[in-house]
């Protein structure tokens, strides 16, 4: 493939406005796919995703055919790129099934028009390289397979690692030096990064500045050997997973220059609408092409990394005291896509913030001591990113928010002013435009029936401080603070046992209705 895609159509689950069942996404992809004259969106890559979903294994098939039937060729005109399970956080049932369902989709095609149409597979949660050489051993024995049974033709499917915890971001040099011997003739080479689950493990400002020390990791990487890298940039339209939207795109492309391609979520296709959607597909098509990524200097890198610790620390701090309640809310939030069940061997998980591996990052001693004292178990029990996001947004405290504060205090004491004052003007810009679109949300009045006294007193400095360093709104949105106290009223009834159906069908429009009113579920 020569032509990286700039705009990646997703299934995330992350719209306030739309539910779309399994059966209706082919059809989906096509209308992504389009060119904006013929009433679609225009981007020029879709991901179909079977991570954590109840994806059908004939919808890659299903959607070549409808592409071809529309006069496209999948995997010259646009790309079909599909997320396949991690037999780790999954199992290997369902990351073998995926890849028969690639080649299923490469047969139908070959048969049809005589190309390939998938070329690639993102691999989700990739820590270390095994985990890619584990995959590419499957995609042989499944093409294999495919030859044997199929009569397909020798066929190369590249995999795409997704790196979407904080220690892996940080970690990118060495990993992606290795990755890149896996494929030594290729002329480019991509590189997903993930946002959400980076800011839900490790807080927002910890994912920010790991995805920039890896951007620029990337940059010497391809500098020294000499390979173009192309990073995929995963994201969605709320500040806490990317803040990709209308209104802030030009922000987004200063803060991650370089990156060639965008997921374009859920939330912005059906929250903002198609006009406004095509709006910023458009921008980043202009944008994107004449970008690159930019070395940060080794030093500033290393204080990067040293606050990414600190940031994360903060967060861990009042994220262990929410636990229990961001689980309990987070069952009241719609699920707009088909998803697999939370138990049994189907059951999808999220694994808890590597602590130990973070605190390895650091040459702070004493840090490192603080990170590995907070005793974060394997067992936490946690949501999926947007719905985790959701869930803070409803009860009152944005998650941009926790840790934030105190972690630039943090940075200020431990880094200096100098280098904490670059961070808010340099390092990160739109850090202050963010704050401003979450303070909208802020309501510490019903956050208060939920959460540990002790967490609010940390988020309350959190906010005390934010709002001296920065000019934010006083009075946040009045429809959404009506609609979340009536919502929590609903919460504070299931623990009584009083939430009938009705009820948490009015719970469920009114999260729905709020979502809508910040431009996505979560």
């Amino acid at each position: 493939m020569t032509k990286i895609p700039v705009a990646m159509a997703t299934q995330h689950p992350d719209s306030a406005s739309r539910y779309i069942p399994g059966g209706e996404e082919p059809e989906e992809a096509l209308i992504c796919l389009k060119k904006e004259t013929e009433g679609g969106y225009g981007c020029d890559e879709c991901k179909p995703d079977y991570e954590g979903k109840l994806t059908p294994y004939q919808q890659l098939s299903q959607i070549v055919m409808m592409l071809i039937d529309a006069g496209m060729t999948p995997g010259e005109d646009v790309y079909i790129t599909p997320r396949i399970p991690s037999a780790i956080l999954e199992n290997s049932f369902r990351q073998i099934m995926s890849l028969m369902a690639v080649t299923e989709a490469n047969a139908v095609a070959e048969a049809e028009n005589d190309i390939q149409a998938i070329k690639e597979v993102v691999h989700p949660m990739t820590c270390e390289i095994k985990e890619v050489l584990k995959v590419r051993k499957r995609i042989e024995d499944v093409t294999g397979l495919g030859k044997k049974e199929l009569g397909l033709k020798s066929q190369e499917i590249t995999v795409i690692p997704l790196l979407e915890e904080v220690p892996a971001l940080l970690k990118a040099y060495p990993f992606v030096n290795s990755f890149l011997d896996l494929y030594p003739e290729r002329g480019h080479i991509r590189i997903f990064v993930g946002k959400s689950d980076a800011a839900m493990l490790y807080s927002h400002l910890a994912s920010v500045l790991a995805i920039k020390v890896c951007l620029s990791d990337l940059k010497v990487l391809e500098e020294e050997r000499s390979t173009e890298i192309a990073p995929i940039f995963g994201g969605g339209s709320l500040p806490f997973r990317g803040h990709i939207t209308p209104g802030n795109v030009k922000n987004f492309m200063k803060e991650y220059e370089g990156v060639r391609t965008v997921t374009i979520q859920s939330g912005l296709r059906y929250d903002y609408g198609r006009e406004e959607c095509v709006k910023v597909i458009k921008e980043l098509k202009e944008c994107i092409p004449g970008g690159k990524l930019r070395e940060i200097e080794r030093e500033e890198r290393e204080k990067m990394r040293e606050a990414v610790c600190i940031f994360a620390k903060n967060y861990f701090s009042t994220f262990l005291k929410i636990e229990e309640v961001v689980s309990e809310v987070a069952r009241i939030i719609p699920s707009q896509r088909d998803r697999l069940i939370a138990r049994g061997p189907m059951k999808y998980v999220r694994e808890a913030p590597d602590v130990e591996a973070l605190a390895k990052l650091t040459g702070d001693n004493e840090l490192s001591n603080e990170l590995l004292r907070m005793k974060i178990g394997k067992k936490i029990s946690l949501p999926r990113a947007i719905s985790f996001t959701a869930t803070m947004y409803t009860v009152g405290v944005p998650p941009t928010i926790i840790g934030t504060g105190r972690g630039l205090e943090e940075v200020k004491k431990r880094l200096g002013s100098a280098f904490q004052e670059k961070l808010i003007c340099e390092l990160y810009p739109s850090l202050e435009s963010d704050l401003k679109f979450d303070f909208q949300f802020v309501d510490l009045k019903n956050a208060r029936k939920f959460i540990d006294a002790t967490a609010i007193k940390e988020i309350a400095t959190d906010i005390e401080i934010l709002a001296d360093y920065f000019d934010l709104p006083a009075e946040g949105d009045k429809p959404h603070k009506m609609m979340a106290s009536m919502v929590n009223s609903y919460i504070l009834l299931t623990r009584e046992g009083l939430l009938n159906d009705t009820l948490h069908e009015s719970t469920s429009q009114l999260v729905k209705k709020m979502g809508e009113i910040r431009g996505s579920l979560g």
